[in-house]
């Protein structure tokens, strides 16, 4: 929270809509996927894989944010 709270001092309200939004809908959409199953095979079996691709997906995610000019909280 003191992370947003400087966010806001130094980049504005802009920023702190933009990251309210983002970790509203990250929070929804993290409840929603509850509801479906995975869309992705078990990569249980396989650590090396499972580790490199959930950092491709974060590092992708957070990048979009970033651009965008928010964080995810």
């Amino acid at each position: 929270m003191l992370g947003i709270l400087l966010g806001i001092v130094i980049f504005g309200k802009k920023f702190a809509g933009a990251s309210l939004l983002a970790s509203v809908a990250f929070a929804a959409f993290y409840g929603l996927y509850g509801y479906f199953p995975p869309l992705l095979p078990d990569l249980s079996q396989v650590p090396i894989t499972a580790a490199v691709l959930g950092g491709l997906f974060v590092g992708l995610g957070e990048g979009l944010l970033l651009k965008a000019g928010a964080a995810s909280g």
